[in-house]
C-alpha cells in the first residue's frame, strides 16, 4: 500500500515537473529565435543606414529603386516572413 502511493506521489511528481521543463525548453527556443531575429534585423537597418544615395539621374533613381525593393525583399526572406 505505501508502495502504490510512494508511485502515485511520483508520477504526480514528475507530470508537475516534465510541464515545467517543457514551458522552460519552449522559452529557451523562442528566446533564442528572438537573438537570431534581433541580430537580422539589426544587420538590416546597418544596411538601411547606408543607403543614403539619392540618384542624380532618372536611371540611377530606377536603379536605386530595384536596388530598394531587392533588399526588401531579401530582408523578408531572410527574416522568415516568406519563404
Amino acid at each position: 500500500m505505501q508502495l502504490e502511493e510512494t508511485e502515485r506521489t511520483f508520477d504526480d511528481f514528475w507530470q508537475s515537473h516534465f510541464i515545467k521543463l517543457n514551458q522552460c525548453l519552449e522559452l529557451r527556443q523562442f528566446e533564442q529565435d528572438f537573438r537570431e531575429l534581433r541580430a537580422r534585423f539589426d544587420e538590416h537597418l546597418i544596411a538601411i543606414n547606408k543607403m543614403t544615395e539619392i540618384g542624380d539621374s532618372v536611371e540611377r533613381i530606377d536603379q536605386l529603386i530595384k536596388e530598394a525593393a531587392l533588399f526588401q525583399q531579401e530582408s523578408l526572406v531572410s527574416s522568415g516572413f516568406f519563404s
